[in-house]
C-alpha cells in the first residue's frame, strides 16, 4: 500500500496537476499570486478515491500561504512581528496596508527615542500603546479576511 505522498508523485495526478494549473493560468486563485509555489487543492475528498480520480472542477490551484491556511496548518503570522513582505498578498487589503505603514513609522519613531531622556518615558509608553492598538485592528482585519476567503471552504 502507498502513502498519500508517494500518490502524489503518481504520473497521473502530476497530469492532472498539470491540467489544473494550466486552466488556472499558474495563479492562485484566492489571492492571485503568481511568484510563489503553487500547489492543486482538493476542494473535497471522497473515502477510497485516488487523488487523480476526481473531476477538475474538484480541484483549484493554490499558492502555499492559500493552501496552508485553508487547510488551518497555518494561521497568518502575527501582526506584532509583521514586515513589509510578511503578509500574504491574500490578506493585502488597503486597510491593512495603510494600518501596517502605520505601525512601521511608529516603531520607528519609537526606536529612534532617545533611550536616556527620563521624560520621554511617558510619550514612548503612549506609542507603545497605539502600536499595540494598530496590531489589534490589524489581526482582526486579517481574520475577517481569512473567514471571508475559505468560508467556502468550510461547508
Amino acid at each position: 500500500m502507498s502513502t498519500y505522498s508517494d500518490k502524489l508523485r503518481h504520473p497521473k495526478w502530476q497530469k492532472c496537476r498539470l491540467d489544473v494549473m494550466q486552466r488556472d493560468s499558474f495563479t492562485c486563485l484566492r489571492c492571485g499570486d503568481t511568484e510563489t509555489t503553487l500547489n492543486v487543492h482538493h476542494k473535497k475528498y471522497i473515502k477510497g478515491r485516488e487523488p487523480w480520480e476526481y473531476e477538475l472542477d474538484n480541484f483549484e490551484t493554490l499558492c502555499e500561504v492559500c493552501h496552508k491556511v485553508g487547510h488551518k496548518k497555518e494561521e497568518p503570522k502575527n501582526p506584532s512581528c509583521l514586515t513589509k513582505f510578511d503578509i500574504p498578498k491574500c490578506f493585502k487589503t488597503p486597510e491593512v496596508v495603510e494600518l501596517h505603514n502605520e505601525k512601521l513609522k511608529r516603531q520607528d519613531k519609537l526606536r529612534d527615542m532617545p533611550k536616556d531622556d527620563g521624560h520621554l518615558f511617558e510619550m514612548a509608553m503612549e506609542e507603545l500603546e497605539r502600536i499595540m492598538e494598530i496590531d489589534k485592528k490589524i489581526s482582526a482585519l486579517i481574520e475577517a479576511e481569512r473567514k471571508k476567503l475559505f468560508y467556502d471552504n468550510e461547508k
